[in-house]
């Protein structure tokens, strides 16, 4: 498990505001209603950056993801969310130009005020390939669900559980996605770009996200920065929210609430025959909705394993150890850090 983004303020005493310009609005007679400053992108290992602005003199806000700012990447790096702010701060301070010592107001003032407003703990869980990583994502968006918050959506990729539609949350939400895929479409640095062992390790990577958002902070006292201090208290909150999902065996479907033609189509699903070879193409997309709508089920998708089977099924891969830090790691931080340098 390890940290993937943060939000937080940080208490510090500043010679002048920071900001990347600012957004002026004025009322009818030309005065100044509201002046809104921008966040400051500070470049850091290759494509990545982090968002800092200082709109007082007293608090710096910085959000992004300080793995990647740090190492080039996000792959693998700290499970402790002080111990990630306080490495990312030593290279920021030097980035900005100010001095740690005249900045902060004091190392125990600096530790017991920083405030976090987000949180996002990571783990990855390996399968046998993007391919198998897709199913297992298009199989739990029909039989994942989280009591009182129901199943989840997809939205640009990823499944996202515990959060309304999927739409932008204060509280907290579990996202799944294929880092295979999201490493297709965002690729890694040009020294490790084209390393064959690491490509084949991230496409098998099933990638699942814990974000905690203010309001949750706030109410499970885990704003400042001192909850947080050792990796115990992040793989401890992790762990809970994942334990929170439910999947739904289909073995265990109610099979009466289909028409006769429809239970036969999803016996033979389960036998693992080609319904597109036995069923026309409106047959099989009719069969698949109604399916869908009763059981969750969806027959576009590989079964799951008989039991007498030793493959882990789709559904129960989560109660497999998440993948750590792989073997090649070192040669991997190794090259980047002497592309960077």
């Amino acid at each position: 498990m390890m940290v993937d983004w943060l939000t937080c303020r940080v208490p510090v005493c500043l010679e002048a505001p920071i900001a990347d310009g600012h957004t002026i609005e004025l009322d009818a007679s030309g005065e100044i209603r509201r002046c809104t400053p921008h966040r400051l992108k500070v470049p850091g290992s290759f494509s990545s950056s982090l968002l800092v602005r200082a709109v007082g003199l007293d608090e710096l806000e910085i959000q992004g993801n300080p793995a990647k700012w740090l190492a080039g990447h996000n792959l693998w790096g700290l499970d402790c969310p002080a111990a990630l702010l306080r490495a990312a701060l030593d290279r920021l301070w030097g980035i900005l130009g100010l001095d740690p010592l005249k900045v902060l107001p004091g190392p125990l003032a600096a530790l017991q005020g920083v405030i976090f407003t987000r949180v996002d703990l990571t783990a990855m869980y390996e399968l046998g390939s993007r391919a198998e990583v897709l199913a297992w994502l298009r199989s739990a968006q029909h039989q994942a669900s989280i009591p009182h918050r129901g199943r989840g959506v997809f939205r640009e990729g990823s499944l996202i559980l515990g959060s309304a539609k999927g739409k932008a949350f204060t509280r907290w939400q579990i996202v799944c996605y294929s880092k295979g895929q999201e490493v297709a479409a965002h690729p890694l640095p040009e020294p490790v770009l084209s390393d064959d062992q690491l490509s084949s390790w991230v496409d098998r990577q099933l990638r699942i996200e814990v974000r905690f958002g203010r309001h949750e902070l706030k109410e499970t006292g885990r704003r400042f920065l001192s909850s947080w201090e050792g990796g115990e208290m992040a793989a401890k909150l992790y762990d809970e929210k994942i334990a929170l999902i439910q999947f739904q065996a289909t073995e265990q479907a109610d099979l009466t609430l289909l028409s006769t033609r429809v239970q036969f189509t999803i016996h033979a699903w389960r036998q693992g025959m080609d319904l597109r070879a036995v069923l026309s193409k409106p047959t099989f997309y009719r069969h698949r909705r109604e399916i869908l709508d009763a059981l969750g089920v969806d027959i576009n998708i590989p079964p799951p394993p008989k039991p007498e089977s030793n493959v882990v099924p789709l559904f129960r891969v989560l109660e497999a150890r998440p993948v750590g830090r792989p073997d090649f790691a070192d040669r991997i931080d190794a090259l980047l850090r002497a592309a960077a340098s």
